[in-house]
């Protein structure tokens, strides 16, 4: 399968069988084994850091020394 992300800013995560990208249009969530986008998820700026914990996944904006958001998403 194949997914168009646009000005991707971070590194594919796979997090419980889902694959999460970072593109301009903020966070895609997509079915690893269909390749089907599940959601896309708005996130204020680029992304700098994709951590999970069980089914959470905490996404962190921003560049070291400037400000960013951390934001939780249930997978």
């Amino acid at each position: 399968w194949r997914v168009p992300i646009e000005r991707s800013s971070y590194p594919p995560a796979i997090v419980n069988g889902k694959v999460l990208a970072s593109s301009s249009a903020g966070l895609q969530i997509v079915d690893g084994p269909s390749g089907k986008v599940l959601d896309q998820v708005a996130v204020r700026g680029a992304v700098s850091r994709i951590v999970s914990f069980n089914n959470i996944v905490l996404v962190q904006t921003g560049s070291p020394g400037q400000s960013g958001t951390l934001s939780a998403i249930k997978l």
